[in-house]
């Protein structure tokens, strides 16, 4: 539960800042502390993300997701079992594969979820400050689905400026698939208004707390943004089996 609880909380922070392309003079990178509250056991592990100007990559346990924003799909890595697998972002939107009038219906199925989950998103600035990790933050409150999360956001970040920059160009990209074009950083960031150091999240009688510890500018190796050889590729999840080892 808790595992499940840190993938979707992970996913969405990750929705938050989709998508950095552009012509950034630097790369960035930045370590944020993921702790779980609640239920019978409590635990915390630090996230790792990384974003070039083509590609972004984060590490969360045992899992690594990486995006390559020119063919627009995501590899996720499990460094343990050396296996991964992808997914072809630009049919996201399509849903979860089939055969015949049952993959047009799971397909239209699948489009109004994602619909309902975007069109539930509700983000109010709250007049409440306080100072976290050294920064002078303020609270907005986002509302998606059953979970509710407080973001500590604040203009002083290093690199925030960058990412406001560059996040907008990504739009352009993004014009023919509507559904991806909502879950880019490039909304959500002018309506946070700040980068985001601290997110409380409450869902399923459990509270993830995740904090930023540090950020920087810097030169990250293209290395980091591909699927290491000898990796065996799997079918998603959704599907099962194995493919094949590059």
């Amino acid at each position: 539960m808790a595992s499940s609880i840190r993938k979707t909380v992970g996913l969405l922070t990750l929705v938050l800042v989709l998508v950095l392309t552009g012509t950034a003079c630097a790369d960035l990178y930045w370590e944020a502390l993921q702790e779980t509250s609640g239920g019978a056991t409590g635990s915390s592990q630090t996230v790792k993300t990384f974003y070039s100007q083509t590609a972004s990559r984060v590490e969360s346990g045992n899992s690594v997701m990486i995006i390559d924003y020119g063919r627009m799909i995501s590899y996720q890595l499990d460094p343990t079992k050396k296996t991964y697998s992808e997914v072809d972002l630009n049919k996201l939107a399509e849903g979860p594969p089939g055969q015949g009038q049952e993959a047009g219906d799971k397909g239209k199925m699948f489009q109004q979820m994602m619909k309902n989950m975007m069109d539930s998103i509700e983000v109010t600035p709250v007049d409440e400050q306080k100072k976290i990790a050294g920064y002078d933050c303020r609270r907005v409150n986002v509302k998606m689905m059953m979970m509710e999360s407080e973001y500590w956001v604040s203009k002083d970040v290093p690199g925030f400026q960058e990412l406001k920059r560059i996040s907008g160009q990504v739009a352009d990209k993004l014009k023919g698939n509507p559904m991806l074009a909502q879950m880019t950083q490039a909304g959500m960031l002018n309506k946070l208004d700040g980068f985001p150091v601290q997110v409380v999240t409450h869902a399923q009688q459990r509270t993830v707390t995740t904090t930023l510890q540090k950020i920087e500018e810097k030169s990250l190796n293209s290395d980091l943004f591909q699927v290491p050889s000898g990796y065996t590729q799997v079918e998603h999840p959704s599907r099962g089996g194995v493919k094949r080892q590059p």
